[in-house]
């Protein structure tokens, strides 16, 4: 089953993994190069297609192309990956075989039989527990290094990146103090004595040393279980798991073989339970046995419901199915209508994969999301050791000296990671944070401590912070503001909200405005109100959106409707544009944007363009664009509304000789649009334009 989730590439791009992997040769790029403006690289060239492994991995890209770089390493060294679809991002899963060892809990004879090891962490004295307690450490030993490994949540895929496997690493390690004999765990080191283990004929583990002698044993006077080499998920670039939203494209769902399609969307549990059903049933060698007979049991029962066979006979297909390998996602799928399968439904819930998935969020989307000190009982419980945490991190790299002159280089990054850990930093580290990223971080800390968080208070402020700067940006203590709403309930946010797209000034004039107008037949958006109505496409309901959509575009493209909404450098240039718009419109509505009169013959492509990505237009735009949209899909995007939900078409009117518009591929309409006549040939601005909009959907 496993084979089937084998990402197919090149021979030529798997030869080139194979040589950074298993040859150990200089590594071009990154395993995990993100960025988000690489576009520009992609443009300049390279000897690697964009969109290979090769050319990810140098030239960079976002969440989607880092999931099938991961994707495509995998398939390339054996391993199955899927990709994951999580709100508003792209992530992947894989599967691999670990090592064989046995795999068990442990007792130790200094202990006494009845106890289980509890190893909380490493250099720390092992401590015990009662027999089958949650607490129990798992452990590994493994009979060609002859060491007792503590089982560890380890990141395989990291490893599998660096292959740093053995510093990760944490054996069990006989020690004496005070003339008594206790276990702890350290870093494996294979020329310990004290780490050394043997198995003797019985099946207990032995740790000899010069230190003494201990036993180690099944919990409970058990026996110990038999080698093997089980399956383990793991998880690439994993931002958000909800019940809603966490789904791959699994090829093994469909039970039998009706659908047109080979995929259905599942949620990643069935990726967990997969495991779960090679691991812990019958095998014979590699071979799943019980696996595969429960599924055949149930593709049987599956066929035998749709050729109408009587309900009773199915549903005892299914409980037979059920009862040898209860694990599997899509049996329990297919057999959900059938109340008789009740009873083994207890067996479902009891397994890991389901406490998995029942101890998600139902939905951790912008529209329903928790406050950031509510997102789960584990961060509560754990918000000590998240400071502490923090406080390392920022002690060993943020505030470090020889890491000082990587942070000057790359301040967009410093400020990311200063602001992923703001919420933990101590108030002692806080104010040792440097450059503007410690500043936005102690004022949103002081933001958030210095008000109780009362809906009027964000609509006000945020109204005379818009007027803070007299360019087009979002202020930084805007753009605080709007982070602050994280730590509100859904419905203040989305009264903030309503409140500030109230009042907030929604178009903006400045010295290239006309131009701009002549052009895109509509005004630059408001910074603030572009970045509030981003917030509102995740918050607030559909209908709301789309009212929102249709009143912005009428603001943009007729602002002498409402002079009072329009933000301006100077009140004489906000005067002299309306009034050339009022002279102009008769104009304008009669031609084509792209052939207006009203821009100079003399400015050529390359300025107009360059004069839609200066500063001020930059406050419109999403985060991921790099330059001007059109109107509609500029709203689209901040406002998260589909094609559909704004485009309505109509058909043309054959009756009076209206022909129907053929759609002209993408590239060539852009090149008819845009082409200018001068000379010298196509603009270099153009040129570049069209690259980057080429090649970006294909990233």
């Amino acid at each position: 089953t496993f084979g089937l989730y084998l990402t197919p590439s090149p021979l030529e791009e798997c030869e080139w993994v194979h040589k950074k992997v298993i040859d150990k040769e200089s590594m071009e790029g990154k395993w995990y190069n993100y960025q988000k403006g690489y576009q520009p690289q992609v443009c300049a060239g390279g000897k690697y297609a964009p969109d290979s492994l090769m050319g990810i991995a140098v030239y960079g890209g976002i969440c989607g192309r880092m999931s099938d770089l991961a994707r495509g390493k995998l398939g390339c060294l054996g391993l199955p990956g899927a990709q994951v679809g999580q709100p508003k991002h792209s992530a992947a899963t894989m599967m691999m075989p670990l090592p064989p060892g046995i795999r068990t809990t442990l007792s130790a004879s200094i202990h006494g039989a009845n106890k289980c090891l509890v190893c909380a962490g490493r250099n720390k004295e092992c401590t015990t527990d009662e027999v089958g307690a949650a607490s129990c450490s798992k452990f590994v030993y493994q009979a060609k290094t002859q060491r007792i490994e503590l089982v560890q949540q380890k990141d395989y895929w990291k490893l599998l990146k660096d292959g740093d496997a053995e510093s990760s690493a944490n054996c069990l390690e006989l020690q004496k103090k005070k003339g008594k004999l206790l276990l702890k765990v350290s870093r494996c080191n294979p020329s310990k004595d004290t780490q050394h283990a043997t198995q003797e004929e019985q099946g207990q583990l032995v740790i000899n040393s010069k230190k003494g002698l201990v036993r180690l044993d099944v919990p409970g006077g058990g026996k110990m279980p038999a080698a093997d080499s089980p399956w383990t998920w793991n998880k690439i670039q994993f931002v958000q798991c909800t019940k809603t939203k966490c789904h791959f494209d699994s090829i093994t769902d469909n039970l039998d073989a009706s659908s047109p399609s080979l995929f259905r969307n599942v949620h990643q549990e069935s990726w967990l339970a997969a495991a779960e059903a090679y691991n812990n049933y019958e095998r014979k060698g590699l071979w799943p046995v019980a696996h595969d007979e429960a599924r055949l049991a149930a593709s049987l029962a599956v066929t035998a419901r749709k050729a109408g066979v009587e309900p009773k006979r199915v549903e005892e297909a299914f409980a037979w199915a059920l009862q040898r390998n209860p694990a599997i996602y899509e049996i329990w799928r297919a057999a959900a209508d059938y109340p008789g399968l009740a009873d083994l439904r207890q067996t479902r819930d009891e397994m890991s994969s389901r406490e998995w998935f029942l101890g998600l969020k139902e939905d951790k989307d912008d529209a329903t999301r928790i406050p950031e000190t509510e997102l789960s009982r584990r961060l509560l419980e754990q918000e000590e050791h998240d400071k502490a945490h923090a406080d390392r991190f920022a002690q060993r790299y943020l505030l470090s000296a020889q890491h000082q002159g990587h942070w000057s280089q790359y301040p967009a990054l410093h400020q990311e990671i200063i602001g992923r850990f703001c919420a933990a930093f101590s108030e002692q580290t806080l104010p040792l944070l440097a450059g503007q990223a410690g500043v936005r971080c102690r004022r949103l800390r002081s933001l958030v401590a210095g008000h109780t968080m009362q809906p009027d208070w964000f609509v006000s402020n945020g109204t005379t912070i818009e007027f803070r700067d007299a360019d087009n940006q979002v202020p930084d203590d805007f753009d605080d503001l709007l982070s602050m709403l994280k730590h509100v309930d859904v419905g203040t946010a989305q009264h903030v909200v309503r409140g500030l797209l109230k009042r907030l000034t929604v178009g903006y004039v400045n010295s290239r405005s006309t131009t701009f107008f002549g052009q895109h037949r509509r005004m630059l958006m408001r910074g603030p109100y572009a970045a509030t109505l981003a917030y509102a496409g995740g918050v607030l309901p559909r209908k709301e959106r789309l009212l929102l959509f249709s009143t912005t575009r009428h603001i943009l493209e007729n602002p002498e409707d409402q002079p009072e909404r329009i933000a301006c450098a100077s009140p004489f240039l906000k005067g002299s544009f309306l009034q050339w718009l009022v002279k102009n419109r008769p104009t304008l509505q009669s031609a084509s944007p792209k052939g207006s009169p009203m821009l100079e013959a003399d400015v050529s492509f390359d300025v107009r363009h360059e004069m839609t990505l200066d500063q001020d237009a930059r406050g419109e735009l999403p985060e991921d664009v790099e330059e001007t949209l059109a109107l509609n899909e500029l709203l689209s995007r901040h406002l998260k509304l589909a094609q559909e939900d704004i485009i309505t078409p109509q058909a043309p009117d054959v009756m009076k000789g209206e022909e129907r518009a053929r759609p002209r591929p993408r590239n060539a309409r852009r090149l008819s649009e845009d082409t200018g006549k001068g000379a010298g040939g196509t603009a270099p601005g153009l040129l570049l334009q069209m690259c980057v909009k080429d090649v970006q959907p294909h990233l």
